[in-house]
Parts: C-alpha cells; sequence; structure tokens
C-alpha cells in the first residue's frame, strides 16, 4: 500500500491529467463554436488544399495552431464578433492590438480583415447568441487552465518528498514529470524488469500481417497502453535529451540514423526509462559522473545541432567531452 505523499502524488496526478482532458475539450468546442461565428476564419490549409485541389486557396487569420497564437486569442477574448472587425478599417484593427499591445502590421491587419468580409456569416442576432456562447468556453478553458496548474504546482512541491526525488537527481528532469513517471510505476517490485513497463504502455514491437509474407516488413508499436504515459515518456526523454549529454547523444545517434524526431525520442525513452526504473528499484540518486563544465557546454551543443537539424546552421561538429 502506499504512503501518504505517494497517496497525495497519485491524487493530484489525477486531478492534472483529468484537467488536461477537459482542457482538450474545451478548446476543441471553442474552435467548433468559432467556426460558427466566423466560417474560413480557421482553416487547415493544407487538408483543404488536398480535398479541394479545384477550388481556390482560402486565407485564414492564422495557418496553423490557433489557439496558440496571439492574434487569434486577441480576437476571441476582445472582438470575436466579426460584424464589429467589418465595421473597422485596417487602422481600427492595428489600433486595436495595440491598445491590447500586440503587434499588428498592415499586412496582418489587412488578412483579418479581408477574412471578415468575405466571409458568409450568419445573421448579426445569431453570432451575437454564438458570441455568449463562447464566452461561456472561453471561461471553462480558464478554469481547466487554472486547475491544472493547480494540480503541477502541488506536483513540484509533493515529489521532493517521495522517491520521485531520485529521478530529479538526472539533470533536465522536472518536478512534474518524475511526478507522472512513479504515477506509472507505482510500487518498483510489481515489475519483474523494465521492459514489462516498455510493454504495459504500449510501446512493445508488433508485426501486423494479414497474408503479407513479407520479410522485410518493419515492426511497429502495439500502442496497446494507455497514451498518456507514451506521451510523458517521450518528453521526459526528450527535455533530459536537451540538458544531459548522456541521453542527448543517443537522441542524435537515433536521429542520424534516420529514426526522425520522434523515432530518436522513443529510442532515447527506453534509455531514459530503463535508468529511473532501476533508480526506483534500487531507491538511489543518479551517480553522475559527468564533468559539471560539460553541462553548460552541452546546452549550446543541443541548440546549436537543433538549428542545424532546422537548416539555420552548419554541424557544431562531433561532441567532445572534457577529459
Amino acid at each position: 500500500m502506499p504512503d501518504p505523499n505517494v497517496a497525495t502524488l497519485h491524487q493530484y496526478v489525477f486531478f492534472s491529467r483529468q484537467a488536461s482532458r477537459k482542457l482538450k475539450a474545451a478548446r476543441i468546442e471553442i474552435q467548433r463554436q468559432f467556426d460558427r461565428i466566423w466560417p474560413g476564419a480557421v482553416v487547415n490549409v493544407s487538408r483543404f488544399k488536398r480535398a479541394h485541389p479545384d477550388l481556390p486557396i482560402p486565407r485564414p487569420v492564422v495557418q496553423s495552431k490557433p489557439l496558440e497564437r496571439v492574434s487569434m486569442r486577441l480576437l476571441l477574448e476582445h472582438c470575436p464578433n466579426p460584424y464589429h472587425v467589418r465595421d473597422l478599417d485596417v487602422q481600427g484593427i492595428i489600433d486595436l492590438f495595440h491598445r491590447h499591445d500586440a503587434r499588428c502590421g498592415p499586412a496582418t491587419a489587412g488578412r483579418i480583415w479581408d477574412c471578415a468580409n468575405n466571409c458568409l456569416l450568419r445573421s448579426p442576432e445569431v453570432v451575437a447568441v454564438y458570441v455568449t456562447g463562447l464566452q461561456q468556453l472561453l471561461a471553462d478553458e480558464k478554469h481547466w487552465l487554472q486547475r491544472r496548474r493547480w494540480a503541477e504546482e502541488h506536483l513540484e512541491a509533493i515529489a521532493h518528498v517521495t522517491p520521485a526525488r531520485h529521478l530529479l537527481s538526472i539533470r533536465g528532469m522536472s518536478p512534474v514529470w518524475a511526478a507522472y513517471y512513479l504515477d506509472l510505476i507505482g510500487h518498483p517490485p510489481r515489475f519483474d524488469w523494465a521492459d514489462q513497463v516498455w510493454a504495459y504502455v504500449g510501446f512493445d514491437t508488433i508485426l501486423k500481417q494479414s497474408g503479407d509474407d513479407n520479410p522485410d516488413k518493419q515492426f511497429g508499436i502495439s500502442r496497446h497502453g494507455d497514451p498518456f504515459y507514451r506521451h510523458v515518456l517521450t518528453w521526459m526523454a526528450t527535455m533530459v535529451a536537451g540538458h544531459h549529454p548522456t541521453f542527448g547523444q543517443t537522441f542524435i545517434a537515433a536521429e542520424e540514423r534516420g529514426k526522425g524526431i520522434w523515432g530518436a525520442a522513443i529510442h532515447t525513452a527506453h534509455k531514459l526509462h530503463r535508468t529511473c526504473f532501476r533508480l526506483l528499484l534500487d531507491d538511489r540518486s543518479y551517480r553522475d559522473d559527468t564533468h559539471p563544465d560539460d553541462f553548460a557546454r552541452w546546452r549550446n551543443y543541443w541548440i546549436a545541432y537543433r538549428q542545424h537539424r532546422s537548416k539555420k546552421s552548419p554541424h557544431p561538429g562531433p561532441w567532445r567531452p572534457t577529459r
């Protein structure tokens, strides 16, 4: 049975996961409601071109990740009604953005104004009804975002008095990710070895075929487990790889072999998971023999390498640790 601290950690992980699910659902409904208010303001352009290659390409307000864009957030919170945007000219939209300390030039303002004038709107009375519903959805999103932050703040505090504290000895590991990992493992002796946890979350390989006897066919992961924990393991690996040369070199080597970003993240997650599982099983901290100067040097090297992968700079060369 878990002790009170571990039980508290499990409880706040539940609250955090619950808030994340509700937050995701609220954001989906926000985009649906905004599409009812302002058709064509948010469009997946690449998918639209594949579905309708013979139609003109639309010009939405933003191209991707609308709820993460400052311009979309400002419109949602301060001017969601496209009839009000129509009453503003390009300069009026620029002034609206500047009043709320947001950047906006003539090109952005012109795109927003054109989108408001070219879309096929419902009647002003119906749009006003939908705007009222949008405000409630935005309030729901704010509530669940605050709820998740509240749960993560408690996880950061409780992780230091649970076995998750041993995981914090790995450079780049945050208390929240350590708490999520401990929630996954629970009591380590219930697993015989680390690969059982790997299969439990759905990272075990599987071959799916129907009458296909191709010996060169590659295996894929089964995805039988909870996708939340696969997300935790891969993001843990990505964060640690950017701060620790031991795991970062594993990530880079896998990516240069053609694994891709997420293939390299899974490959690194397997190594990190085996390390974290052993730390919890032995109830000890990570014995790190990395030179202290290498951590700062590795961070600069990692940033230079990611810029190289984005084709923005040359390759930084091989990594050479301090003697």
